[in-house]
């Protein structure tokens, strides 16, 4: 853990106004919010099918992810954050890297791009870290749990569409 609060402070100490909105911005990728946009452009973009894949793994994705951070209860880092509502809840694992990673690893299954999605899903988690709410830790698991409930729900797309058919 000393690693860790070593690595957050020097990550901290990098902090400038022009990385400060970038980092905010990019964090963004990793909310329930841009969940409801991806699956509603999947929707009217005609990518039906995908958006109830999108929609089924962050429902599992955040089902899990919340179920450990109630059991774990891990406290936030001791340090500034960016903005004064990024330290709510606790901290194992991140919710936003989940998502993230949850999204890029479905996204790359539907329409490839894997370098761009999980660079992209990357950076949402170095985001989490410079904004100072995670420990590394915390990312590398939330990232862990996205891509395999990812893979899950591609493992089984089949049965999940049978079922969820109606809906599209």
């Amino acid at each position: 853990m000393a690693a860790e609060i070593a690595f957050l402070q020097l990550l901290v100490s990098l902090r400038q106004p022009l990385l400060d909105e970038i980092a905010v911005s990019i964090t963004a990728l990793g909310s329930p919010v841009f969940v409801l946009v991806t699956v509603a452009s999947l929707y009217l973009f005609r990518e039906k099918e995908a958006s109830l894949i999108v929609l089924s793994g962050a429902v599992v994705a955040g089902i899990l992810e919340k179920s450990i951070n109630l059991l774990v209860a891990r406290p936030r880092p001791d340090l500034p954050y960016l903005f004064e509502s990024a330290g709510m809840g606790s901290s194992f694992p991140s919710g936003h890297a989940t998502i993230a990673f949850l999204l890029a690893t479905v996204l790359y299954r539907e329409y490839g791009r894997p370098a761009f999605l999980f660079t992209l899903a990357g950076l949402v988690a170095v985001s989490r870290l410079y904004i100072g709410v995670h420990y590394p830790s915390d990312v590398i698991a939330g990232a862990l749990l996205g891509a395999g409930t990812g893979v899950l729900v591609l493992r089984y797309r089949a049965e999940l569409l049978s079922r969820l058919k109606r809906y599209i």
